[in-house]
């Protein structure tokens, strides 16, 4: 695991949703990855003060919010928050840093607010950079106060954005921020997105969409096809 628990808990949900571990399981490993992200970087320097958040985090998961991320029937999908104007299709020219950049220009139109304001909830999260979501697929995600709905937002590169000392080419950058109160529905978006784009034949046909239409009916085409 890495100091950033995101990832652990969607791989977590996916194992569970497949019948690898059960729900003990998979409220041990949203434990630790939580308890891990919080105890990174200045954390580490009080270690007292980690041990108590330790405990409030242990105590908020085995009560309602636990229960309603198990329970939950109709999981939110990231398509329903995908944006128009938070949709790009960009030339080989940007680096994954400035598609970053120009996906949040593009969603802070739509919630009155200045990019600063959204790139400063992504540092918090994540680097800028952003994780690894699939081969090829770059995620930068954050929460911010203050926001009525999740936003979800791509950048799309065909042949590849600029990058350097990278193996396989980011051809996706996708940027999700979410209330500051909705734990469950992030979680729930970045397992979809992981579902998603980890599929190889539907991760070929979204690189190549050209517009946040045509994304939204190939993937309620996809989800209509599904036996899930």
């Amino acid at each position: 695991m890495n100091a950033r628990g995101a990832m652990e808990i969607i791989l977590g949900l996916l194992a569970r949703e497949a019948g690898l571990i059960d729900d003990r399981m998979l409220v041990a490993l949203v434990v630790m990855a939580l308890v891990t992200s919080m105890l990174s970087g200045p954390m580490m320097e009080r270690m007292l003060v980690a041990l108590v958040v330790m405990a409030l985090v242990t105590s908020m998961l085995s009560g309602p919010m636990m229960e309603r991320m198990l329970a939950r029937r109709k999981p939110a999908r990231f398509v329903r928050f995908l944006r128009d104007r938070g949709f790009f299709v960009l030339d080989s020219d940007n680096d994954p840093v400035q598609a970053v950049e120009t996906v949040v220009g593009g969603l802070c139109t739509a919630i009155g607010s200045p990019p600063e304001i959204l790139l400063e909830a992504i540092r918090r999260r994540e680097r800028l950079t952003g994780d690894d979501l699939a081969p090829g697929v770059r995620l930068a995600h954050g929460r911010l106060p203050g926001i009525p709905a999740p936003l979800v937002g791509l950048a799309l590169c065909p042949e590849g954005f600029r990058s350097t000392g990278v193996p396989e080419k980011v051809r996706a950058v996708v940027v999700v921020l979410t209330p500051q109160d909705k734990e469950v529905e992030q979680i729930e978006i970045l397992t979809d997105l992981a579902r998603t784009f980890l599929d190889p034949k539907l991760r070929r046909l979204l690189l190549a969409c050209a517009s946040a239409l045509e994304m939204r009916a190939l993937l309620r085409s996809a989800q209509s096809e599904s036996p899930s």
